[in-house]
């Protein structure tokens, strides 16, 4: 225990002779003389500080090579009381859950019950994941697509719109993507272990998916209309969405996407710039639509290849079209070789064909491809690492079930107590750290340049991974990728890159909740107190050990029942005399006297 707290190494013995036994051995002592926080959800900030530098130096975190690791790792994390590597160890239990109760290992025995049936819990959950993106994703499969609103052949408001050109290029588009595919994988779904890629799992792993979902952001950037906001909410029914006299095509595009974004729970977020740029003849002609009607039509026929050339680079987005990433080469070959021959408004209608596809497509990734927050070892990994440990801490056996956290409503509408792990890991919390939501947030700030390529990361070709279990499969050598795309699109440019969450414009577009929740979370609105003492951190992490105090809202009366309620559980005669003269402030005479006379000591009840 001291070594751990000093920095110094940890020695083994016959009896203990394992990092995990030596760990358990210190948990131990750490319970025994009672390290701990103000409300007992870590052993303190010592503790923590010492155990996160040990942990960073060990490699404990860093499970993705074996099972039985897997399941040491889960347990320190609860027996030191460790959010940071239980964190981890959950989402990789999560993801490799099947192959982890086939090792019928006895360290099974010693995981909490609480945190067995929340790994039961997340597995079943990732596994309707799966079963939905595979649905739709291994053949590229929409047949409700065109099903409402486009099917519909009495509308008179969309008489003119071309739903069947829409509907030939979006089958276009399909058969375009499936032999890109195809012809870098060997086949779609991907096999393991084949000539062209260094998979150890067939289907649509989540390497598979990590790089369908790169490219498609990429192709997202590239044709994206960054002016055009959508109109649409979550669970705004297609006819609750105004149309559009000015712009029939964009009004009857986005019913379509609002009934495909609610025709299978759950229920997504429309995405917040949800139409494609169009190509234009103001591209090769500036004052085209000031020209007379036959002038123009003179203009529109017989276009030349170089005409055809510019109006589609005109149609692209700037800072992506430069970008040299195979799928955005290749499509732009394919919409100039189907544009051949075609007007202005035809090459519009298969744009607009060639979006649905792409829309429908990079809606159905996030929920898979998004990890849980706070990962730091996902590389090389092929199981999902999307599901992260939601409620309180399992050690905390007092804690409620459900963790709550007080928000600010954006606009100022007040605060709102809410479940975190609901506003965090709902369906909106995922999607809101997805690529399109972070890059809206971006261009709603202006920010519309490119990030600069990472050295030797972005163009350098996918590290092979090694087999997911080490333990299973021992001494399997690495065999050479073939796939020239980084494994995860965190960081590089657009499309690559997942960016970094930049500042939100909440307080800007609060009726916009296709781009911000709208909740921004704030302190507890207490005025907390300073606790001290050998073994007792803190109770707000400030320094001082005092909290600061809240803006938003004064100190009540039961925040003074808690400080006195934290006070009292410091040790010794000081702390219980210290507590007694602060409760006398708020208290009668009676009332201290009634406390003092009780003999049998009541149960601890929680803090709040």
């Amino acid at each position: 225990m001291f070594a751990l707290l000093t920095g110094q190494p940890l020695v083994a013995t016959k009896t203990q002779p394992t990092l995990f036994t030596v760990l358990l051995n210190v948990s131990g002592l750490l319970r025994e003389f009672e390290y701990t926080n103000a409300d007992g959800s870590t052993f303190g900030d010592a503790v923590e500080m010492s155990f996160s530098f040990f942990t960073e130096q060990t490699g404990l975190a860093d499970v993705r090579q074996s099972r039985e690791k897997t399941l040491e790792s889960l347990i320190l994390g609860e027996r030191m009381r460790f959010m940071e590597l239980y964190n981890e160890a959950f989402a990789h239990a999560v993801g490799k859950y099947p192959a982890m109760r086939d090792l019928r290992s006895p360290l099974w025995e010693q995981v909490s019950a609480s945190t067995l049936e929340r790994l039961e819990r997340a597995h079943i959950d990732l596994v309707g994941r799966q079963h939905s993106v595979n649905n739709r994703l291994e053949a590229f499969d929409f047949p409700a697509l065109f099903s409402g609103t486009a099917n519909s052949t009495s509308s008179t408001e969309y008489r003119d719109i071309k739903f069947h050109t829409w509907r030939k290029s979006f089958g276009r588009m399909r058969q375009f993507v499936l032999n890109y595919y195809k012809s870098n994988f060997g086949s779609w779904p991907p096999k393991a272990r084949s000539k062209k890629n260094p998979f150890t799992e067939s289907g649509l792993n989540r390497q598979v998916l990590k790089i369908l979902y790169s490219d498609f952001c990429a192709l997202y950037d590239l044709l994206v209309d960054r002016e055009s906001i959508t109109t649409r909410m979550i669970d705004q029914s297609a006819d609750d969405i105004g149309n559009d006299n000015t712009n029939p095509q964009g009004s009857a595009m986005r019913k379509i996407l609002n009934e495909f974004d609610q025709s299978s729970p759950p229920v997504l977020p429309p995405i917040p710039f949800d139409l494609p740029k169009l190509p234009d003849m103001a591209s090769v002609q500036e004052n085209f639509h000031d020209l007379s009607h036959k002038e123009q039509s003179k203009l529109v026929k017989g276009l030349q290849e170089y005409q055809i050339i510019l109006i589609l680079n005109k149609a692209y987005d700037f800072d992506t079209v430069s970008l040299r990433i195979p799928l955005l080469e290749q499509f732009k070959e394919f919409e100039l070789k189907e544009a051949k021959g075609k007007t202005v408004a035809e090459m519009a209608d298969h744009r607009l064909g060639y979006w649905l596809f792409l829309y429908v497509v990079i809606q159905s990734l996030p929920m898979l491809v998004v990890d849980a927050p706070g990962l730091k070892y996902t590389e090389g990994v092929e199981y999902f690492l999307c599901q992260p440990p939601k409620g309180s801490p399992p050690w905390m056996e007092d804690a409620p079930a459900v963790r709550k956290r007080w928000y600010e409503v954006a606009g100022g509408g007040g605060l709102v107590e809410l479940s975190e792990d609901a506003v965090q890991f709902g369906i909106e919390g995922i999607y809101h750290r997805s690529h399109c939501w972070l890059a809206a947030k971006r261009w709603e700030l202006g920010d519309y340049a490119a990030p600069p390529l990472p050295p030797n990361e972005s163009l350098a070709p996918l590290e092979a991974p090694q087999s997911v279990f080490e333990d299973m499969d021992p001494g399997a050598a690495p065999s050479p990728s073939l796939l020239p795309r980084s494994e995860s699109p965190l960081s590089g440019p657009p499309g690559l890159a997942l960016r970094n969450r930049g500042p939100s414009p909440a307080a800007r577009h609060a009726h916009r909740s296709s781009i911000a929740l709208g909740l921004e979370p704030v302190a507890l609105p207490l005025n907390g107190p300073s606790v001290t003492g050998s073994r007792m951190s803190s109770v707000w992490g400030a320094p001082t050990g005092q909290r600061p105090t809240s803006t938003v809202m004064h100190r009540s009366r039961s925040s003074g029942n808690l400080h006195n309620i934290i006070a009292s559980q410091g040790r010794g005669t000081d702390s219980r005399s210290s507590s007694r003269q602060e409760a006398a402030s708020g208290s009668t005479f009676d009332d201290i006297l009634k406390d003092m006379g009780e003999t049998k000591p009541k149960k601890k009840k929680g803090l709040f």
